[in-house]
This record gives structure tokens, C-alpha cells and sequence, in this order.
């Protein structure tokens, strides 16, 4: 399997996230995963990056989002950062009250990307915000190159 890294850096506009939807499905499309685990990493990612343009930039343009995709035989790693506001606390998964009836629509970003990948870190440095998503890819046998 080839490795290698590639960025995609698009401004804090809804608008622009489709981009990155579109990058992380060729990707994926191009590892040996099945359709459903693709659409997994996907969706996580455009939560992240969502997740950015509405917590950290305040849906504000004018702030760049990055999205690195490194590819290595065992893993895929998605680093999404931004230079908006630093989250201090990640939300936890919000109570459903038997009352509600059904799940609220919002807040269930990070749960998403917990559940479909193998790691998930957020951190600052300085004036960046940087959320890490990892997903451990089956090794292919040389047989199968």
C-alpha cells in the first residue's frame, strides 16, 4: 500500500466543508475498506471541521481550517486544526429524558467521531486548536498488492 500525507485548508465558511467531505472520500475510496467504513471517516472528519467553524471560529469567516490526511500501511490519521477559540471542555453525550422521545438533533459531533475511530485528541498549542482522529486499517499481505 502506498503511504503518504495530504492538506486541505479551507476557510471557516459551511459552504467550503463539502471539500473536505470530497478529499477524505477519495481517499478512503482508494484503501481497501468497505463503503460503510468510508462513509464512517468521512462523516467524522466534516463533524470536526464543523465542529470548528461553529465552536471555535463562532461561524465567523476569515479563519483558516486544515485538514492533514496521512496515510501509513497500518493507520490513517486526520489532524483538523483551526486558530479560533480554544474549546475548554469537550461535551459528553447528552441525556436522553424518556420525556423527549427522540434524540436531541445537536451535540452528538464527538460522539460520532469516538464511535467510528480508534482515537480521538483535542489540543492547543499556542494559537492553534488541533483535533486528532486515527482509524487502524487492516495490513494487506503482499499478496494482495
Amino acid at each position: 500500500m502506498r503511504t503518504g500525507s495530504i492538506s486541505l485548508t479551507i476557510d471557516s465558511q459551511f459552504q467550503h466543508v463539502f471539500l473536505v467531505g470530497i478529499a477524505v472520500q477519495r481517499v478512503c475510496s482508494w484503501i481497501p475498506l468497505n463503503d460503510q467504513c468510508a462513509l464512517e471517516m468521512e462523516t467524522a472528519v466534516v463533524e470536526a471541521v464543523n465542529n470548528s467553524i461553529e465552536h471555535a471560529c463562532h461561524n465567523q469567516p476569515g479563519y483558516p481550517i486544515t485538514t492533514r490526511m496521512n496515510l501509513r500501511k497500518d493507520r490513517i490519521t486526520f489532524v483538523i486544526s483551526d486558530g479560533g477559540d480554544a474549546v475548554t471542555r469537550l461535551p459528553e453525550m447528552p441525556v436522553l429524558d424518556d420525556h423527549q422521545g427522540s434524540p436531541p438533533e445537536r451535540g452528538r459531533g464527538l460522539q460520532i467521531m469516538r464511535a467510528v475511530m480508534d482515537e480521538v485528541a483535542y489540543w492547543t498549542d499556542g494559537s492553534a486548536n488541533s483535533l486528532t482522529m486515527v482509524k487502524y486499517l487492516p495490513i494487506v499481505g503482499l499478496d494482495d498488492v
